[in-house]
């Protein structure tokens, strides 16, 4: 497991076909409101497309789960949450999200950019 992560610190890797700052920071401010006092340890968001060929954001987020799973209550308005807050291009891509523990992500997942 990597100890270079920091709790309650969340970055976004932008990484794939151009995530521009402003679209990262909106999905940032919206996982840190909706997810409350959940430590989130990184959050990586890739444009890509589904099976279907529409545009999605891909949004791995880290979490510790020292302390348990996440609240499912919490999560299951995450993709209406961030669509009401995107404009413009972004505002077209569905946000899929893929929660990941902390104790499972090992060193697998990609470092922040």
């Amino acid at each position: 497991m990597s100890s270079s992560l920091e709790p309650y610190t969340l970055s976004i890797a932008l990484k794939g076909i151009g995530v521009d700052k402003a679209t990262g920071d909106i999905i940032e401010k919206v996982v840190r409101e909706q997810l409350g006092d959940a430590i989130v340890h990184q959050v990586m968001v890739e444009e890509s497309t589904d099976l279907d060929g529409d545009a999605v954001f891909r949004i791995h987020v880290v979490f510790d789960d020292t302390k348990g799973r996440l609240d499912p209550s919490k999560t299951v308005g995450l993709a209406r949450h961030t669509r009401s807050k995107l404009t413009g291009e972004s505002a077209q891509r569905f946000p899929m999200f893929y929660f990941v523990a902390r104790s499972e992500a090992g060193d697998a997942h990609p470092a922040a950019a």
